[in-house]
């Protein structure tokens, strides 16, 4: 056989070092936490059709709502990373990491609050939705104040005499609410005459009951009882 004769093959495997697309999302559409739980963990997910062959990163970062940064939470910015080595190597990929922001607890009777938390700058081929924000809702676990009357024993008032007779309604401590709807009744012999703030209106002829609304973020209010 003649050298010229002579031929060699063999298959040459060409790698792909292309990254595959991926995206990054909010799988839950909104998350609810208690004041007290001490941490929001945020899930994030990367969801690729092939496996990544470099680092995934992206940021996190929490802002103010009716949720105070620095009263109610703690802004965290920060960058989440995907490793190939985490990711593996199936041919679907979801793989699912936490955002985690700080929760403050206080003792103030509040309405439940929101913060939002937002994905922003993707790097290593990912994208992100057209909606890349999730509200966080921290509700809250303190007990509304109590509230009692003064003074307990209220003078005697003359009977024909135009006299009018505060009692203050104290709380026992300040409230985050706007306002508090405090219900009373009125009782004893003496019949009270007509006040459309009542529901129902009374009608008599010993006293006219009226009252003022309580601001919930003060100690005390009154409700005026007059002859």
């Amino acid at each position: 056989m003649a050298l010229d004769d002579l031929r060699i093959s063999f298959d040459v495997a060409i790698v792909d070092d292309d990254q595959p697309a991926s995206t990054l999302s909010f799988p839950d559409g909104s998350i609810n936490v208690s004041e007290d739980a001490g941490n929001a963990a945020v899930m994030v997910n990367l969801s690729a059709t092939l496996p990544i062959i470099e680092n995934v990163t992206v940021r996190c970062v929490a802002a103010s709502a009716s949720a105070i940064d620095g009263e109610d939470f703690t802004a965290a910015d920060q960058t989440l990373t995907f490793t190939p080595s985490e990711v593996g190597q199936s041919l679907t990929t979801n793989v699912t990491k936490p955002c985690n922001i700080p929760i403050r607890e206080d003792t103030t009777d509040e309405a439940d609050e929101e913060f939002a938390v937002t994905l922003s700058s993707p790097t290593g081929g990912a994208t992100l939705p057209s909606t890349s924000s999730v509200n966080v809702t921290i509700n809250d676990n303190d007990a509304p104040p109590s509230a009692w009357i003064e003074p307990a024993n209220p003078p005697r008032l003359v009977e024909g005499t135009a006299t009018t007779y505060d009692f203050t309604v104290r709380l026992s401590a300040a409230s985050g609410k706007s306002l508090i709807a405090l219900a009373y009744r009125l009782s004893g012999t003496a019949t009270p005459g007509y006040d459309a703030n009542l529901t129902p209106p009374q009608s008599g002829e010993d006293y006219t009951a009226s009252y003022s609304r309580m601001a919930a973020s003060t100690l005390t209010a009154k409700t005026v009882v007059g002859t």
